[in-house]
């Protein structure tokens, strides 16, 4: 049964954006700046907006500010408004005002998707014990639903739905700030065993004091070797997103305070380290109106908000949320099955098996980064395939073209149209190696007597 649309989208009456209520106020204002008050200072030291004298910084507006040019990026303070969609009006097509509280559709702001796609769409499915719908395909021409993603893949006809509702968000959130906490506790316990080599009585009889220092080492020197590879793609995505000719939204100018550039810095950066999707960090891009070619939705049914997000595939979405880590997954892969293993064939070789809770973290981890990128791996594949495809069509569009070239810039930058993806097979090579790194050296450690060369 389809929903009704009680209402969408529209534009208040025409007196330059629907600002009337505002008008007396923005008079009472300019006739302030003009003429200030006996009870205030003038130009710098005055708050004529509020007729109040001048206190301090924080708690008034200067009059100086509020006109004239700004020193800092020789503009005008005052911005021209470039579009202004109007403000929206809660009413209904009888002229009656809807209620915040609905139960209808309300379809606040729509782009790029059919219209009938949310008069039918539904949050539960029924068929799969009342499970939260977090994803769709949808017909482009038909509007039709399919809610099982993984059973069709008709990239040509189909496009991809991302449903951000607030169940949704508040699971997304739990599981990445839980990954975040495996990731952290992984590297702690890693450095913890460092300093019980050095420590622990047993560990330092079993294992020689070279083989100690050599692991140590190495362990010091791949951390270092992650951080540094996090910075550079934390410098790229920085470049990027403070560029206003590509994303631009991040606010990059000699004004921002220093403090606040490197805070944000940061927490970029610890976002790259615990690999941290760009759904979570991103969310203000990803959920704001002003786009250029991708499909949007804000609207209310059944009395929850719910945004719809569009990509032309799940693939496509799936490399976008991950984007950039593929390489800092495979740096960590190696590092973590090597660390990994090399705790077993001490704890065993040592017997010291209270040190097996340090090796708890990193083995759970190793896992979940080892499922995390091969199904990245997988999508990135599927989605190159996509790209070559529709390149090679003749009636792709120019929004289309605009999309391909983008997505080979942001995911695909050091392989050409011809080129193939053999990130699998490099991923089984690396995966398999660390491995086998390791548990050579516990045979080592097996067969020679270290017992008895340490005590020697």
């Amino acid at each position: 049964m389809e929903a009704q649309v009680l209402v969408e989208f529209r534009e208040a009456p025409k007196n330059r954006g629907g600002y009337q209520q505002f008008s007396s106020l923005t008079e009472d204002v300019e006739e302030s700046s003009t003429t200030p008050s006996s009870s205030s200072r003038c130009c710098n030291g005055c708050c004529a907006a509020c007729r109040r004298p001048f206190e301090s910084f924080w708690n008034c507006v200067q009059a100086a500010c509020q006109d004239g040019e700004d020193p800092l990026h020789g503009r005008p303070a005052t911005r021209s408004v470039l579009y202004d969609c109007g403000e929206v009006v809660h009413r209904d097509d009888k002229g009656g005002r809807i209620s915040p509280y609905s139960q209808d559709l309300v379809i606040v702001n729509r782009q790029l998707f059919p219209e009938p796609i949310f008069r039918r769409i539904r949050f539960t499915q029924p068929n799969v014990y009342n499970r939260l719908v977090t994803e769709v395909e949808y017909g482009r021409r038909t509007a039709d639903i399919y809610y099982d993603v993984d059973a069709r893949d008709d990239l040509d006809q189909d496009g991809y739905g991302r449903l951000v509702t607030l169940n949704w968000w508040y699971q997304q959130l739990c599981v990445s700030l839980l990954l975040a906490t495996l990731s952290i506790a992984s590297t702690f316990s890693n450095f913890v065993f460092c300093i019980n080599l050095f420590t622990e009585t047993n560990i330092k009889v079993v294992v020689p004091f070279l083989t100690r220092c050599v692991y140590a080492v190495l362990f010091v020197i791949a951390e270092l070797a992650l951080l540094n590879k996090c910075r550079l793609e934390v410098n790229k995505e920085w470049r990027l997103k403070a560029d206003p000719e590509r994303t631009g939204d991040l606010i990059i100018s000699r004004g921002v305070n220093g403090m606040d550039q490197a805070a944000a810095w940061v927490a970029l950066f610890f976002f790259k380290f615990v690999h941290l999707d760009a759904i979570v960090k991103d969310i203000i891009i990803w959920l704001h109106p002003w786009k250029n070619v991708q499909p949007y939705a804000a609207f209310k049914a059944d009395g929850a908000r719910c945004y719809m997000i569009g990509w032309a595939s799940e693939y496509m979405y799936r490399c976008d949320n991950k984007q950039g880590q593929q390489e800092l997954l495979s740096m960590q892969l190696f590092l973590v099955g090597i660390v990994c293993t090399f705790k077993i064939n001490v704890i065993i070789e040592s017997g010291c098996w209270a040190q097996f809770v340090l090796a708890v973290a990193p083995l759970v981890n190793f896992f979940v980064i080892m499922v995390k990128h091969w199904n990245l791996l997988s999508d990135r594949r599927r989605h190159w395939e996509w790209l070559r495809t529709q390149r090679q069509h003749s009636h792709a569009g120019q929004d289309l073209e605009r999309v391909i070239v983008k997505q080979k810039s942001v995911h695909f930058t050091d392989i050409g149209w011809e080129g193939t993806l053999n990130e699998r097979l490099w991923f089984v090579v690396n995966t398999t190696a660390a491995i086998l790194i390791s548990v050579l050296l516990g045979v080592v450690m097996h067969i020679y007597d270290f017992k008895a060369e340490a005590k020697g």
